[in-house]
Parts: C-alpha cells; sequence; structure tokens
C-alpha cells in the first residue's frame, strides 16, 4: 500500500555522517547533518531532509533547531514514537525566520533584544536546550527571564522567551520559486549501481545545430495546493520531474529547478517566467490561460498532464502539448490497420449510444483509404466472420455496457475464427471490463502510455523509485519524469533552438513516447503512440509505428 507521505521531494546532496557503532555498552545516535536543500511552501521555507538509519525525531529536531511537534505536524506520515522516520525517507523541517537569507544581508548583523516576550509551554521531549535553539536565544536569557536558577524544567511549565530581531532588518520579498541547486550524484541514485543510462538515438544528427549546454534552468508551475494539504497528483507529477533531473545529472546535465505553487491563481510574474529557459506546466487548461495573461507570447509552455489542455496548442501557438492527445489513437489505429493491403475491415458502433467515437475512426480510415463495414449487430458481425469476411475488428465506442458485451462475444467467436481486434486507450479504464479478454480476441491497443515492465530501463526507474519513496510510481510520476527528461535533454542539445529541432529527438521513455511535431499554427504537440499486441499465449509485444 502506498504510504502517506506529504512532500515528495528528492533529496539533492549526500548528508554527511554515517551509523556509529556501540561503543562501550553506550548507544551513539547518528549525527544529523543540516541538508543544504529548502523548498518554499505556502509562504515558508522548508529544508528537504533525508532520514538516515537510526536516526531519532529527538536528533533531528536537536539539529534543526525545531520540536518535535512542528516536525511532526508538517509530515504526517510521521508520528510521535518515530514511526514513519524510515531510512531513505524525505521530510520537511521548518527553517527559523533568522535562519532565512535575507537580501542585502551583511556578514555579521546586530541581533537586538525588544524588550517583549512571547510564552511557551513546555513539551514532555523539551529542555532547555532545544527551546533556546527553537527561538534563536541563549539559555541564559530564558534563565533570567524566568528567574531560574537551574537548567531543571517540567512539562507543561509557561516560560517567557525573549523576542530578539536584527537590527536594521527588513522583510525579505515572499518568492514563491524554489531555487534547487546543482545535483550531487554521489547523493541517493547511488543505492542502486544498476542505473541505467537512456541515451540518444543514433537518428538523432547533432550536426550544425548543435549548440548545446550543461546547464538548464527550469520552471514548474503545478498547482500544489500546498496550504491544504497538497494535490497528489501533481505532487507524483513533481517527485517523477525530481527523479529526471537526478538522472539528467548523472549524464552530466546540470539543472536550476524552479517551482511555483500556483494554487488559487498565484502566477509568478513575468520576469520570473522569463528567467527560466523552459516553462514546464501548469497542468489545468484555465491554469495556463491564467499563465498566459500573464506572459503573453513572451514564453513557451510545456503543457505536461491533462489531455483537455490539448486543443490549447492550436488556439496558442506557444503552447507546446506534451501529453500525447488521444484523437491520434484513431489515426494511428488507421495507419496500423493500412499497413495490411489485404484487411478486411468491422467497425463496431452502438447503435443506441455512439457518441462521436465512431465518426472520428470513420474519418480517420477515410483519410487513410481504408475499406471498412460499420456494423452494429452481433449476429450481422458473427455470419460475417464464419464467412471470412473480416480479418480486423475496430471496438469504435467508448460506451461500457457496449464494449464489454462485444468484447465478451469476441471472446466466444476467437474459439474457432481467426481475427485481430482494434480499440484506443480508453477501454483500459473501462471499471467492469476484465482486460485478460485482450488476449483471446488479439487486441491491438493504441495508447500515449504503457509501461513494459521487462524494460531494463524501467525497471533502474522502478527501483531508485521506491528506494527514495518508498512506494510505487503512478502514471503521474513517470509522466513528470518523461517530460522533464525529454525538455530539459532536448534543451541541452540544441539550446536555445530547441523549438526549431524538436522533431530531431524522437525518444522512447518510461512509460510514453514522445515525437514532438508541428501543427498548422507552428506549436509542437506529442504524436508519439505505443502500439500494443495481446498475445493469445498471454504475453504482450509492442510494435513500433514506422
Amino acid at each position: 500500500m502506498r504510504k502517506a507521505i506529504p512532500v515528495i521531494l528528492l533529496g539533492l546532496c549526500l548528508l554527511a555522517g554515517t551509523a556509529e557503532t556501540v561503543r562501550a555498552q553506550a548507544y551513539e545516535p547518528v549525527p544529523v547533518t543540516i541538508s543544504k536543500d529548502k523548498v518554499k511552501i505556502g509562504g515558508k521555507m522548508y529544508y528537504s531532509h533525508i532520514v538516515l538509519e537510526r536516526q531519532t525525531l529527538y536528533s533531528i529536531s536537536r539539529a534543526y533547531g525545531v520540536t518535535i511537534r512542528e516536525i511532526i505536524e508538517m509530515n504526517p506520515a510521521v508520528s510521535e514514537d518515530g514511526s514513519g522516520l524510515t531510512k531513505n525517507s524525505i521530510i520537511l523541517i521548518p527553517v527559523r525566520e533568522k535562519e532565512v537569507e535575507q537580501p542585502g544581508k551583511p556578514e555579521e548583523t546586530a541581533v537586538v533584544a525588544t524588550g517583549e516576550y512571547r510564552t511557551h509551554t513546555v513539551k514532555w521531549y523539551e529542555n532547555l536546550d532545544d527551546i533556546a535553539a527553537q527561538y534563536g536565544v541563549t539559555v541564559k536569557e530564558i534563565m533570567d527571564a524566568n528567574g531560574l536558577t537551574s537548567k531543571t524544567i517540567k512539562s507543561r511549565q509557561e516560560l517567557k522567551i525573549p523576542v530578539k530581531t536584527v537590527a536594521g532588518l527588513t522583510e525579505p520579498a515572499d518568492v514563491t520559486a524554489v531555487s534547487v541547486p546543482a545535483v550531487d550524484t554521489t547523493a541517493v541514485v547511488a543505492v542502486r549501481p544498476d542505473t541505467t543510462v537512456i541515451a540518444l538515438p543514433d537518428t538523432v544528427d547533432l550536426g550544425p545545430a548543435y549548440v548545446g549546454t550543461n546547464r538548464v534552468t527550469v520552471n514548474l508551475l503545478l498547482a500544489l495546493n500546498a496550504q491544504k494539504g497538497f494535490s497528489n497528483i501533481n505532487m507524483d507529477f513533481y517527485s517523477g520531474v525530481l527523479m529526471a533531473l537526478k538522472q539528467l545529472e548523472s549524464e552530466g546535465v546540470g539543472t536550476t529547478l524552479n517551482v511555483f505553487d500556483i494554487t488559487d491563481n498565484a502566477i509568478p510574474g513575468l520576469d520570473s517566467l522569463m528567467a527560466a529557459d523552459l516553462v514546464i506546466g501548469p497542468s489545468a487548461p484555465a491554469d495556463i490561460k491564467n499563465v498566459l495573461k500573464v506572459a503573453g507570447d513572451s514564453i513557451t509552455l510545456i503543457s505536461p498532464l491533462d489531455p483537455k489542455s490539448a486543443p490549447l496548442s492550436a488556439e496558442y501557438p506557444n503552447v507546446f502539448h506534451a501529453a500525447c492527445n488521444n484523437d491520434y489513437q484513431w489515426d494511428d489505429i488507421a495507419d496500423w490497420i493500412g499497413g495490411n493491403a489485404s484487411a478486411k475491415v468491422a467497425v463496431l458502433v452502438s447503435r443506441t449510444s455512439p457518441g462521436p467515437v465512431p465518426d472520428k475512426m470513420k474519418a480517420a480510415l477515410d483519410r487513410k483509404g481504408v475499406r471498412y463495414t460499420v456494423v452494429s449487430d452481433g449476429s450481422t458481425l458473427y455470419s460475417a466472420l464464419r464467412k471470412g469476411r473480416y480479418t480486423d475488428i475496430i471496438i469504435a465506442s467508448e460506451n461500457e455496457l457496449y464494449v464489454t458485451d462485444a468484447l465478451t462475444a469476441l471472446e466466444t467467436l476467437s474459439k474457432e475464427l481467426s481475427f485481430n481486434t482494434y480499440a484506443p486507450n480508453k477501454v483500459r479504464s473501462l471499471k467492469e471490463l476484465d482486460t485478460d479478454i485482450f488476449y483471446p480476441v488479439r487486441m491491438h491497443l493504441s495508447t500515449a502510455y504503457f509501461v513494459d515492465e521487462n524494460d531494463a530501463a524501467y525497471n533502474s526507474f522502478y527501483n531508485r523509485y521506491w528506494d527514495v519513496f518508498q512506494f510505487e510510481p503512478n502514471q503521474f510520476a513517470l509522466q513528470g519524469y518523461d517530460v522533464a527528461y525529454y525538455f530539459v535533454k532536448l534543451y541541452s542539445v540544441y539550446s536555445d533552438k530547441w523549438k526549431e529541432y524538436a522533431g530531431e529527438m524522437d525518444l522512447s521513455l518510461m512509460h510514453s513516447d514522445i515525437r514532438m511535431r508541428p501543427v498548422e499554427n507552428g506549436a509542437l504537440v506529442n504524436k508519439g503512440i505505443r502500439r500494443v499486441v495481446f498475445n493469445k499465449d498471454m504475453t504482450v509485444t509492442l510494435e513500433k509505428p514506422e
């Protein structure tokens, strides 16, 4: 079962310190080194800390100068007894205001008392050292303020804490971007030595167009909804992006990643948007339009995830859609069948609830010059199949009841007749359909997404992802990986000419193929399709479109 982790952040540097041995029967906890990586969420800054084996909530809270309660509040998967604090898990630690780098702050600053006090109620696990570190004051200052003659304090005791400030300090601007430093490739990925590098295909002719760079700046715009518990889909996508950047770092391509939580239309300013080499996101059509209201045509926006955003590429030339539009599956099926000159095609259509799908399928077949017959009556199909009139059957419907009945009938016919069945990816998501039925009917599935679990690169990715996050990567994490890897790799090869030469780099990645192609207005869209054949011997094969 997937473990609940509030924020999925890949550790980007190797933390110093290893487990100490037991000396003279005395236990020494694992040292905690302050992480160099920070993320700003909901207007607050946090450290991204990788938990080492035998580190405890107490030792981590002491090192960072925060309370155990603060760590638990930001990391719901962690309990007060330390459960959920597992090796290689990622937790967020609040950054004290005094630790946040202030613009223009001199190296030497004067910290002065304000004469004011705040009240702190002592927790059972706290001592004066903890509390002093939490508020940026000394133990002596707390003792003096409370008339204490010793460091002994009790649970639930109320203490006055002096309020201090930095002389001449001004409030920083509310910057929502997260600047991620260069990735140390000896970090988490090194847990698995079998990392598979995805190399550029031999068909890419760098030629005179090659003007590459080993440093790419990326703006990632996602509706993370940080203040209300986070969006699982967008956080999974984000985790995949981070894994891609880690892989690229191992291949010599460094990145600077700026992450913007655009929930409630919190769109960054034009200068921030234009400062990056690539802008990935947002996903939803409404959010994309809100970004374009700020940026106009000053940036190129890579739409990463939502199929509903695909039509925006026809409306806005600077919106490049990275998720393959489902409508391309109809053209692919027509191409797939059209390669068989002797094919006899029947298009199965629901008479009671046809919808728009049959028209799209028939239009695609007409464009490719494939001759076909529309069939909606089961007895007619059975009679025609027995006479050898059809060899290819297309399921041109997304009506769940009709598709289930049609495939059940075809399964019965497959016991005595030979034919192929074609369908778009939608049939895989029908709730009442057992996909084992794909094998006897020799289903040919045209899909934008399909994971080949026998692929070495995917298995390496799976293992690395599990090592970091302790649960399986889902389709959104895989899409985050594919989109980030492709476009950062593309930019590293062609630099600011990446849009001009995107069609020169076609890559097969974790669960999708990316083949960016121009549409009429000059925008680029992904036309990468995976062809999946379910064979009668219960095996699956992938066929590459020509």
